[in-house]
């Protein structure tokens, strides 16, 4: 019987270490897409030497590629956060992620 608990305490600490690598994992995933996000607008003042007409397609493309970025950041946190949420595992992403709709809403 101790045998049998003490595999089963070994499983349940796995998962417990499992579910925090990936909340990490979340955080970093969303926290990454916002820094790419910034990192493709601060590519348009890299060239203000080009043309003009190239400076615009320039910062078009950054600005859609910033947009896609913040996009998929956005999809993702709406999509872990009530999970997260119902399971009353701490989120610590940018705020500007956390679902205002969400923070307002009881957690069954």
């Amino acid at each position: 019987m101790r045998c049998e608990w003490a595999k089963a305490k070994a499983w349940a600490d796995r998962w417990r270490e499992e579910v925090l690598l990936v909340t990490e994992e979340m955080r970093r995933t969303i926290c990454f897409l916002e820094w790419k996000a910034m990192w493709w607008l601060e590519q348009v003042a890299l060239h203000s030497d080009a043309p003009l007409h190239v400076q615009r397609g320039i910062s078009a493309y950054a600005a859609k590629q910033a947009g896609i970025c913040r996009s998929m950041a956005g999809s993702f946190a709406t999509c872990w956060y009530p999970t997260l949420a119902k399971q009353h595992i701490p989120i610590e992403w940018p705020s500007q992620y956390i679902p205002k709709s969400s923070t307002d809403m009881e957690v069954d």
